[in-house]
C-alpha cells in the first residue's frame, strides 16, 4: 500500500512539472508568435491554453501539498502518541 501511494504521489508530481513546463514552452512560444506578427486568432488561443495550463498547475500543487501535509500530519500524530 506504501509503495502505490508513494508511486501515486511522484505520478502526480511528475504531472505538475510537466504542466509547468508545457505552460513555460507555450509562453516562450507565444511570445515568439507575437513577434513574427501572426494573425491574432492563434495567438488569443495559445494566450488562453496558457492560461488553462496555469491554472491545472495550479490545481496540481495545491493537491501535491495537501497531500504532503496530511503525511506530516499523520508522522507528527504517531510521534505525539
Amino acid at each position: 500500500m506504501k509503495l502505490r501511494l508513494r508511486l501515486f504521489e511522484h505520478v502526480v508530481l511528475a504531472l505538475a512539472v510537466a504542466i509547468f513546463v508545457a505552460a513555460i514552452v507555450l509562453a516562450r512560444i507565444t511570445q515568439w508568435a507575437e513577434t513574427q506578427a501572426l494573425p491574432a486568432y492563434p495567438v488569443q488561443g495559445m494566450h488562453l491554453v496558457g492560461k488553462v495550463l496555469f491554472f491545472l498547475d495550479g490545481c496540481v500543487v495545491i493537491a501535491v501539498s495537501s497531500i504532503l501535509a496530511t503525511r506530516l500530519f499523520r508522522i507528527l500524530t504517531k510521534e505525539d502518541l
